[in-house]
């Protein structure tokens, strides 16, 4: 994510930080809000399987929002408002975080509190494309306006199966932004740059043109497999995942979700309409939870200790719940493409039960309860 790419993100990962600075205390509500609306989120998809988990009504049909804009939206926000160290900055993050408890009390207006989330994220992005006019940045930019549109849209009543390009257009163009700026050190050539303004521009339009008319979902599933492509010849993980300790930890679960960006795309290709539940499922969860929530793995390590200022040794049990997130996934979509509910259930409580396994493989690390590798990253 975004932090992973700024001087002061690698600077506090090269300082080893081992106590939260005062500064750094203020940020810790927001990623308390951030983790309830995941939980939320989590709890809605348990009941969403047909699972007796007596969740409310509220974060049931709350379960979408709360994990792409409420959750990712609270933490991307926040981690750009850590790069940029402006005050102004914490509007986005602070929006994010009150829409996501409003969501999670079933407040009315929760959803219009998450769009001016998303206009202040699209405001600060855009701001930092005036200070440093870089490609990457453009591209979060992007991503920002696409949540800002897919909120509005949201609270003005569009059902959410005809915003998923246009969330997966925010979190995908806000990753892949930052990939960008990092892929510099492989030397890509000029050209591929084009290529992937031309894959990115694929995803916004087909995006929003799906909003009203959902076969240009198809125009968006080609821009992701162009991403994908991109990212699979020109990102340094292919190069780094040669290192060890928590750099080869970080470059597996980034391919792995590349693998996952570029199967999201082949689904949108050929059930961009989604006739069916399975279909439906394997469209939005190829892309959300194989694609984003490994990036999210990948790059946690870096995020909190740059966010928070602690320490978070890297131990080889983080890759536990990142294979168990993808094994799971890959059994979902079995059961997808088989039709078999009984498969499908299990498999999607399981990537639940890997979700909430890495949050605990978290705190065991930052509590010092995990055998930290010391190779160099």
């Amino acid at each position: 994510m975004t932090v992973a790419a700024t001087p002061a993100a690698r600077a506090d990962r090269a300082a080893g930080v081992r106590a939260a600075p005062r500064f750094a205390r203020g940020r810790a509500p927001f990623l308390v809000v951030a983790v309830a609306a995941l939980l939320g989120g989590l709890w809605g998809a348990l009941a969403r399987l047909g699972l007796d988990v007596a969740a409310p009504a509220t974060v049931i049909a709350s379960h979408g929002a709360l994990m792409s804009m409420g959750f990712l939206g609270t933490v991307i926000a926040l981690e750009r408002a850590v790069a940029l160290k402006r005050r102004a900055a914490y509007a986005a993050p602070t929006l994010a975080a009150i829409g996501s408890v409003g969501l999670l009390v079933g407040l009315p207006f929760a959803l219009w509190i998450l769009a001016a989330g998303g206009l202040a994220f699209a405001i600060t992005s855009a701001y930092m494309w005036h200070v440093r006019r870089e490609a990457g940045i453009a591209t979060m930019g992007v991503g920002g306006a696409a949540w800002m549109l897919a909120s509005v849209c949201l609270a003005l009543g569009v059902p959410i199966s005809r915003l998923i390009p246009l969330v997966a257009a925010f979190l995908v163009l806000t990753i892949v932004g930052e990939r960008l700026e990092l892929s510099a050190l492989t030397h890509p050539p000029a050209w591929s740059r084009v290529a992937f303004t031309g894959a990115a521009a694929l995803v916004v339009v087909g995006a929003v043109v799906a909003v009203h008319w959902p076969p240009a979902t198809v125009a968006a599933g080609i821009g992701l497999l162009a991403l994908a492509a991109w990212l699979g010849v020109w990102d340094i993980a292919w190069r780094t995942v040669r290192r060890g300790g928590v750099t080869r930890y970080i470059a597996v679960a980034l391919i792995a979700g590349y693998v996952w960006l570029a199967a999201g795309g082949i689904t949108w290709v050929l059930v961009p309409d989604a006739p069916t539940m399975f279909a439906y499922d394997a469209l939005i969860h190829t892309v959300f939870v194989g694609f984003v929530l490994s990036m999210i793995f990948a790059h946690e390590l870096v995020i909190v200790p740059a966010v928070l200022g602690i320490a978070l040794p890297f131990s080889r049990a983080f890759y536990a719940p990142l294979v168990l997130l993808h094994l799971s996934l890959a059994a979902r979509i079995a059961g997808d493409v088989l039709g078999d509910v009984s498969v499908w259930q299990a498999a999607a409580a399981t990537n639940v039960i890997a979700v909430l396994l890495f949050g605990a493989v978290t705190v065991a690390s930052a509590r010092g309860l995990l055998q930290p590798r010391t190779q160099p990253t």
